[in-house]
């Protein structure tokens, strides 16, 4: 089960200049060209116990990358016991071995050894590697069906003989010993009495058959993903459909939640989804029934996506077909949630928030004043505090509009300065002044329709 409860979506670098707090929103990105890396499709990322990101390189075997990541290792068919370099899929087993589905049969890599465990039938592509909470590996192929191997002895569960029917997209387990199948007939349910249930778009509430990503959330609900129409579909007893809402200028082809090859539960309602073909990354809230792309340091048909996966620390690591590995480090835990909120309610979609200017404050309580310090040409912004609107469709003047705010304590407040127009001069630029008991700071803001300027207020209680 891939379950994280956490929201994480910006890296925030933290630094000291000249006294002042910067904050940076920015990827880290590895590929051929900077990196050991020996091809640019990652299929698949893995986390081993120590933290260490295990990366499925198609066409290149199997790249290690260290906790810290600073040190590379490569597996290949030339260097070590890995009989073939084309991985589509990984996981590791309770015992920390790893397990490799490969262009033909399953391998087995316990840090010294490799074993390989063929496959009873010819081309038989892995499309999908899961292991239950007994430890046992299950198999899914391009067209032959289900394996199951136990350590001893492999066992076919489902399927004939090369057929499309009987391909296997993805595997999921739920808290009373049900295997859930993600299938190009529909979803299938293995329960523990050894029955079969398949639920399609002609017997179920399901509005398609093909679904290529099954998960299930802490709930015990079971989540899966398809093409449109529909996109998702939970089952909670009964299946419920989502269709995602597209945005304002994207189509349905060029949004990446509408075509849909890996996801990531966020939480019970909240998935990450990325398209291999028709876009990159895309944020689901399902109770909500919103959605907003997250933004990407390539464009769409660049970036992507056939694998999205989080370590341990919640930072997100996504899996590029062409263009290598990009990892997107997780915020503090405080500021997380507040930052997600802000562009869930669309106030920052689409414009990069680069770079913070922070100060430290000693009162809970600040005075802020805010003005146009050149010439009147019509500026009209909004703020917000910690997701929160605290002025809408201001129009600047250089007479200060003075506003109250109220800090968290041992909390990173943001103040985001949110263009509405860019008046007559561009960019919109805004005067600020902070008013700190005694002490005043004044910063100019500016912000377009691409990016917005921003102050992170620390609130650090004098000592007693």
């Amino acid at each position: 089960m891939r379950y994280l409860l956490l929201l994480p979506l910006f890296l925030f670098a933290f630094t000291r200049a000249h006294g002042q707090l910067e904050v940076d929103t920015s990827w880290i990105h590895f590929n051929k060209s900077n990196s050991p890396l020996p091809e640019n499709y990652i299929s698949d990322i893995e986390f081993d116990d120590s933290g260490n990101a295990w990366l499925a390189v198609w066409g290149g075997g199997v790249a290690r990358l260290s906790k810290d990541r600073k040190h590379w290792k490569i597996y290949n068919a030339r260097n070590s016991g890995l009989d073939n370099n084309l991985i589509t899929q990984m996981a590791f087993d309770q015992n920390g071995i790893l397990w490799l589905g490969t262009d033909g049969d399953l391998t087995r890599f316990d840090g010294k050894q490799w074993n390989r465990i063929h496959l009873p039938t010819s081309e038989n592509i892995i499309l999908c590697v899961e292991v239950d909470p007994e430890n046992r590996v299950w198999i899914g192929t391009y067209d032959q069906g289900l394996y199951r191997y136990d350590g001893k002895q492999l066992k076919k569960i489902w399927g004939g003989r090369k057929s499309m029917e009987s391909g296997v997209n993805d595997i999921a387990f739920d808290s009373a010993g049900n295997v859930w199948i993600a299938t190009r007939i529909g979803i299938l349910k293995y329960d523990t009495n050894e029955t079969w249930t398949l639920y399609n778009a002609e017997n179920s509430g399901l509005i398609n058959d093909p679904y290529y990503q099954i998960e299930v959330d802490g709930r015990n609900r079971v989540w899966a993903a398809t093409y449109p129409p529909g996109n998702f579909s939970m089952y909670d007893g009964n299946w419920h459909n989502f269709s995602e809402p597209v945005p304002p200028g994207s189509s349905e082809k060029s949004f990446p939640g509408n075509y849909i090859y890996s996801m990531y539960l966020m939480s019970d309602h909240q998935i990450l989804s990325g398209s291999q073909y028709h876009g990159a990354l895309a944020f689901f809230d399902a109770e909500k029934d919103e959605i907003f792309k997250v933004p990407t340091p390539l464009k769409d048909s660049d970036m992507g996506v056939s694998s999205v996966e989080a370590d341990r620390l919640g930072n997100i690591w996504v899996g590029s077909w062409k263009n290598g590995l990009f990892i997107l480090d997780n915020p503090e835990p405080k500021v997380r949630k507040t930052y997600l909120d802000s562009l869930q309610a669309g106030r920052f979609e689409m414009r990069k928030v680069r770079k913070f200017k922070g100060l430290e404050v000693r009162h809970q309580r600040v005075e802020l004043e805010i003005y146009d310090n050149r010439k009147i040409d019509g500026d009209i912004v909004s703020l917000s505090l910690n997701g929160h609107w605290i002025l809408r469709n201001y129009e600047l003047k250089r007479e200060p509009l003075t506003l109250e705010l109220w800090l968290k304590k041992d909390f990173d407040n943001y103040l985001i300065l949110h263009a509405e127009n860019l008046g007559r001069v561009p960019p919109n630029t805004a005067a600020i002044r902070l008013i700190d008991g005694k002490k005043k700071s004044s910063l100019i803001l500016k912000s377009d329709f691409s990016k917005s300027g921003a102050i992170l207020l620390r609130y650090v209680a004098p000592e007693d």
